[in-house]
Parts: C-alpha cells; structure tokens; sequence
C-alpha cells in the first residue's frame, strides 16, 4: 500500500514512511535534563498546514506538495526532534558529542550491509568553542550495523537485536583518539502506535579500548513505559554514567531523570575541576515551571513560554525528492599514500593525521606537497577502484561577483544591525533598526573607537539621519541578512547582495578592478607576525576620505583566476605561519571603474572620493585565506575539461506573512515576513536570524559585530554567551535558488528549545526528589567489540557531511 507521510492527521505508519520512522525512533536522541515539549512545525496556535503552505512567500509562488507522491522523500520524512538546551548540558558534553558523531553516520540506511567507512568533518559536532574550520580535519570512523529489516514485520526474519558497533576515531584528539561503541536494541521493544514509533529500552555503551593513556567508560539508557492500551509513555526514564581515570586521578559524571504525567524529577552530579570535588545537581518540574540547581546556583523556569531554533533541516526538490549536491571531493596522491578534501569554492585541507595520530614534520611536509597546484591526483568516486586521475590545480584566492538588489528597509522589522562609520580619523559603531512601530528606521546606539569601545551616546532610540551615516552609504553587518552584510543605501533602502565565484573561463576578456580603501599590501604579508591584525596588512592609503587618484589597481586574470597588482599575486602566505590567516585573510572591494559606474559611485572626477562600491548592481570581493581558495579538477588530456565543486545551495525567501505560522523566537523577534537569504549543506542551514543567549542567567540579546564583521556577544571573558539560531523555519516553506529560479521546499529535521526565567518564588511550591539513585560504575555492563576490521579492505558509505 501506498506510504502516508507523517504529517498532520496521520494514523497509521506504513510502507517508507514506517520505515523512516522507525530509523529515525533508533537513532540515540541528544540528552538533556529539562522535558522536551516537541515542535509542530507543520502547524502553529491553529494555523491548519494547508493553508501555511499556500502563502509561504511573496516572491516565490509555492510549492504543491499536495502533489508530491505518497512515497516520495518529502512525504515520508520523520518528524521533528527537539531537546531544551541548558548549562546543565556540560554534564553531557562528551556523550552528546559522540551520539552527534554515531546519528552522522547514516548506519540505519547502511543496515546488514557489512563493515565500511565513514567520513565525517568535525565542524558540526565538535565545535563548542566555536574555533573549528570546517574541512579541516576529516575523521573516518568504521561501522557495521545489524538487526531485523526496518519496519518490516516479517515474523521469519530471525534476528532479534538491532547491535551497532563503530569504532570511533577522534584524530585530532590527542587524550581520547579512539572510543569503542556500541548501540543496542531489541527488536521487541521497538513498538508502533499509529503514526508514532516507540522504544522501550536502548542502551548506548562506550569506552576506550584497552591500553588506551585515557581510560574512559560510559553509557545512557533510556527507557519507555507503554503498554498495549497507551498512546505514548506512561513514564520515561533516562540514566547516564560515564568515567574517566588518567593514571591515578579519577573523575565521573552521573544523572537520572524521570519524567510522568506528573511532572520530571532529576539528580546529576559532574566533577568540579578547581576543587578535586563533585557538584550535585537537581532538578523538578511540574507542568507550569522547572527548579534546577546547577554548580551552587537555583534558576527557575517557565516550561510554557518557550522559544524555538532550527538546527538541522532537509530540502527537498520540485519533485519531492532530497536533495544532495557535491560540494567536496575526496583525493589521494598519486601514489595513494595522503589524503584530502576539497570544498566548495576550492578549499584543499590536506589530512596530516593517521591511524597513529598527528604526522610528524617531515611527513606532514610531503603531504602537503602532494596536493600543490599541477599535481596529479586521484578523484575517489568509488574506494574499490579509485582510478579517476585528475590534475589539481589550486588557486590561494577567490574572486566573487556581487550582485545587488534593492530592499526596503522595513523589511527587517526590528532587527537592529551594526556599521563603521570613518571620520577624523575615528571609527564609530552605530546600531540601527527599522521599529515597527514607529515605522521608522532608528538609530540605538553610537560608540566611538579610541584605544577601547566607548559608551553609547544615544540615550533613547530616535530617528536615523543621513547626517549620522556622513552622508554616505553604510556598509552594515546583521544576521538577518543570511550571510551577514548589506548596504544601507539612503533611509529607505538596503542594497543586499548575492555572490558567485568568478571560475576560469567564464569571463570574456581580463578585469581591470579598483580597491577605494583597505587595499591589502603583499609586501607585508612575509612580516605579519601573531599579535599583528588586518589593518597592517592593508596600505596606509587610500582610506574612505581619500580621491580617486589614490585608489590601487588590480588585475584579474580570467583564465588563471589570479589577481595581479603588477606583476605581484595577491595572495595569503602560508609560509608565514606567525600570522593568523584563518581570522584575518585577504578581503578587498573591488570594483569596475567605468564611466557609468564612477558616475553611480560619485566620483568622475579623480580628484573625488568614490562612494561605497556595493552601491553597484555589480561590483566583486577578492578573499585570501585558508578558508577562501580557488580549486578544480583538470582532465589531464584536456585542460578545458573541468569540475569544480558545486556551491552550497543558496536559497532566498520569505518567512510566512503570518506571526502565527511562526513558532516562537528565542528572542522574541517578530520575523513574519521577514527576507531570507540562506545557505544549505548537508542538514546545516546557515544565514537564519543570530540571537546571543546567556544559559547562566536565561538573558537573550542581539549580536554586535566589530569593524572587520566579526559577529560577538560580549567583550567580556568572565560572562557565558552561546550564539544561536534565533528561529526555527517552518515546514512547507518554499525557496528559490537566484541563479537557476529553482524552488525547494523545506522541512526542519532537530530543533532546540531554549526556556525563559521566571520569578525564583514561582517555583517554591517545587520538592526536589530525594528518593532517585544515580548509576554507578556497578551499573556499566562492558561490552565486547568484535575483531576491528582492516580500514584498507573497506569502502567509504556516504554520511550527510554535505
């Protein structure tokens, strides 16, 4: 029988819908202590998902997903996931880093297939200081999963546990390198209930394997309580241990939560590092506000008052079917001795880590030689026979054609966005936003740069001028710009733009581009050392006030893709490994100093100062770092013959016109109707609303961002600030990709629930529980791996890395 998709009114699972269900029910969920209140994203406070549908956008007629087939990806999709995000999640920071890695691996899609290898980037998992560079490092980790036939309910299949085992591999990880898993479930207790999938008792168990410097043991269990005439659990119950032992010091961490009808009851404890001693936490709802004890302090939380963020999404094509581009590509050298990955536009990031750990210098030397410009290379399409010879050619810049258009300033209803103004040679911060109430655009804060950030001397908002913006555009930075940045024109409009890389071959002739200000100098880079920033890269002059006749000149070369001042390439040095290129790269505006676009720019006259270039319908960015490279693969018999790395899907939009059909924002923003302007890859979504969150003291605010348009929440070390995603994008939405006028249409896959603070009183009537026993090392049941395989003999299984 056809397949029903797990949507609004569904009442029975069957056919690919089940069985997408019941891979999504066995996947190990993120651990949490607060009770989750899960997310209906495909209707919101009554709005019926019908109608939701049919006015997503303005500008993009939707989507008929009406008419997507019973079977199709978009129809069948498992429903949404959510966890409340706390402080108290330090005490799950290494199993919820792990069970990230495990759900990454794609092993339910893999089943009975036998041992192969994952590739994973750790970018997504393992990144809570936020100083990852995505395709960096590559982990490859080996899984053999096994168990009965997904939603199958054939009585004659006689396996009866589903057992998954990988041995994971944490390359960089110099402590814990390798962690031996394994997830365990029977088949009995897998249980059905109409349109939703049950698991009575999983067990997750983890340890580092024998001999290891860093012994580390642990595991989760969660447990369900249905019987045959209820509906979902009568009683929910989560117990977690996890040890570690580094020669004589020993540390544990230890929690237990039951959840019921009732209400949610919790004890914890983690180690306290400064003090060789142990904090016992607590935890108790009931249905109205939750009481926590965390590290010696007491918040209290409202649990009906929650704001939503997006984490990991799908998009789906007109058809209905997912989507998965090849935005990287898998290399060895010729001999097959190194390995790397190239990203989209062209990033090579060499793996310099083995089964051994990091190489040492002199291997890591020859690694890297092998992947230079104009060596030979071998493509991986399949491992079994890695035989696609490519030539490699790299390019350490990467120019980008910036198209803008224009967009009303009230099109971003509150959400206040931050430029740099020059003058005096001073910088000023300026906040602005565009209040909906009023119907204004305001100016809220304005702070001078000296040696420090002075204070604000805006004492209420009040309407912007062009006089404050020195009677020119603004270049300003905000989230809800999607990448970041746009141009504030005059006070109505915004110039907001798209980009593409500039490949080889595709212009019709060189370009002559002009830098008015910030122009970088290549004779500095050699002498760039660790405590020097982008400034002293760049020449003293020309600065924003300065004529015409000071700007620098560039040329860039079509069918290389190099750009030239002189004869000089204008490149990051990577001999220079004093410098932090990763933070401060190359970033040039440049621009075509043609008569018309001097004449828009205010500036015929040599001896006048030009306004900024993203004034222009067209104007481009030069970016050099290790983050932003040119990169493709040549037929080494044809030259013409090209692949490049195809981009992450750009994708713009609208929010729903509707308030309703939105779920409630973290910050409280109002983002209906609200532009969006994304960017997809793999399950991430990058380019929603920013809002900064203290977990310590449940404040939201918005991010700010310096003169070089990096995004912060605080100039504080002492304060706990998370950034996250200030809002989830509903189900049924529909996109369009700009260059291609394709649409996609998307449905959320995880979101995070993030509580607010109430008064400490309204939590009084609340009694911890005094009755719940924590696991102990005598509740860890070791496991044994089987024989690991060899890594040589295997094949490489696709993940959602991209």
């Amino acid at each position: 029988p056809p397949a029903t998709p797990p949507a609004t009114g569904v009442t029975e699972l069957v056919g690919v819908a089940k069985k997408k269900a019941v891979a999504s029910a066995l996947k190990f969920k993120h651990v949490a202590l607060a009770p989750s209140a899960g997310l209906n994203t495909s209707v919101s406070t009554g709005v019926s998902r019908k109608r939701f549908e049919r006015r997503s956008l303005l500008q993009v007629e939707a989507l008929d997903t009406d008419s997507f087939d019973d079977t199709s990806d978009y129809k069948t999709h498992p429903k949404t996931s959510t966890y409340v995000e706390s402080m108290s999640d330090t005490v799950f920071e290494t199993l919820n880093m792990i069970l990230c890695f495990i759900d990454s691996t794609n092993w339910p899609e893999n089943l009975n297939t036998g041992a192969y290898i994952t590739e994973l980037d750790p970018y997504n998992c393992d990144n809570l200081d936020g100083d990852r560079v995505k395709g960096k490092v590559q982990y490859r980790f080996i899984v053999n999963a096994s168990g009965p036939e997904l939603g199958d309910d054939d009585d004659d299949d006689a396996r009866t546990e589903y057992k998954v085992n990988i041995w994971v591999h944490l390359a960089d990880n110099e402590y814990m390198p390798y962690v031996d898993t394994q997830l365990f479930i029977e088949k009995d207790d897998v249980v059905i209930k109409g349109a939703e999938v049950f698991v009575k008792k999983q067990t997750f168990t983890y340890a580092t394997p024998e001999g290891a410097g860093m012994q580390m043991k642990g595991f989760v269990q969660a447990l369900c309580d249905i019987g045959d005439e209820d509906s979902e659990c009568a009683s929910e119950t989560i117990q977690f241990f996890e040890q570690f032992k580094d020669g004589e010091n020993e540390m544990s961490r230890a929690f237990k939560v039951h959840a019921s009808s009732s209400g949610t009851k919790a004890v914890f404890i983690e180690p306290d590092d400064e003090n060789g001693t142990s904090f016992v936490g607590k935890m108790v709802s009931d249905s109205e506000h939750m009481k926590m004890t965390y590290r010696g302090s007491e918040s209290c939380d409202k649990l009906d008052d929650r704001g939503y963020l997006g984490q990991r999404y799908t998009v789906f094509d007109e058809s209905g079917k997912r989507v998965s581009l090849q935005s990287y590509a898998n290399l060895v050298s010729e001999d097959t001795t190194y390995r790397a990955t190239m990203f989209y536009p062209g990033s090579v990031y060499v793996d310099t880590y083995t089964s051994a750990g990091e190489m040492d210098a002199t291997t890591k030397t020859a690694a890297l030689a092998a992947f230079e410009d104009g060596k030979t290379v071998k493509e991986i399409i399949d491992y079994d026979n890695p035989a696609v010879t490519k030539t490699l050619r790299v390019r350490r810049g990467v120019l980008y054609k910036m198209t803008s258009a224009d967009v009303p300033v009230s099109t971003y209803k509150d959400a206040i966005v931050v430029g740099w103004t020059y003058a005096d040679n001073k910088y000023s911060e300026l906040q602005i936003k565009y209040d909906s109430s009023s119907e204004v655009l305001q100016i809220v804060s304005k702070r001078e740069q000296t040696s420090t950030l002075g204070s604000n001397t805006i004492s209420a908002p009040r309407p912007l001028t062009m006089e404050d913006l020195n009677n020119e555009p603004l270049f300003v930075w905000g989230s809800i710009f999607g990448r970041g940045s746009a141009t504030l024109l005059n006070l109505t409009h915004y110039a907001v733009a798209d980009e593409e890389t500039v490949q080889p071959g595709s212009l019709a002739s060189d370009l002559t581009l002009t830098c008015g200000s910030e122009c970088a100098d290549v004779s500095t880079f050699s002498n760039l050392q660790e405590n020097n920033s982008g400034n002293d890269m760049r020449y003293e002059s020309p600065t924003r006030d300065d004529a015409r006749s000071t700007y620098k000149e560039y040329t860039f070369k079509k069918d290389d893709v190099t750009l030239l001042e002189g004869a000089t390439e204008v490149v990051y040095d990577p001999s220079n490994t004093n410098f932090n290129w990763d933070m401060y790269g190359v970033f040039m505006t440049l621009f075509e100093a043609s008569t018309e676009n001097l004449a828009t720019l205010n500036c015929a006259a040599t001896s006048e100062k030009c306004e900024h270039a993203s004034k222009l319908s067209v104007h481009y960015e030069w970016r050099s770092s290790p983050q932003h490279s040119m990169a493709w693969l040549e037929d080494p018999n044809d030259a013409d013959s090209k692949k490049f790395m195809v981009a992450p899907l750009q994708l713009q939009g609208r929010m729903p016109t509707d308030a309703s059909a939105i779920p409630p924002t973290p910050s409280g923003a109002n983002y209906a109707g609200a532009n969006l302007d994304l960017r997809y890859e793999g399950g991430w979504m990058a380019g929603t609303p920013q809002t900064c969150f203290n977990p310590q003291t449940g404040e939201r605010k918005t991010p700010t961002y310096n003169n070089d348009g990096f995004i912060k929440c605080s100039d504080s070390s002492d304060e706990v600030w998370w950034r996250r995603s200030d809002v989830v994008i509903p189900d049924g939405i529909t996109l369009q990709e700009p260059s291609t006028s394709k649409k996609y249409v998307v449905k959320v896959d995880s979101a995070v629930e993030l509580l607010v603070r109430a008064e400490s009183s309204a939590c009084d009537s609340l009694t911890y529980a005094t009755d719940i026993e924590l696991p102990t090392e005598s509740d860890y049941e070791a496991f044994t791996m089987p024989t690991k395989p060899d890594i040589a003999t295997l094949t490489v299984k696709e993940t959602d890395k991209n």
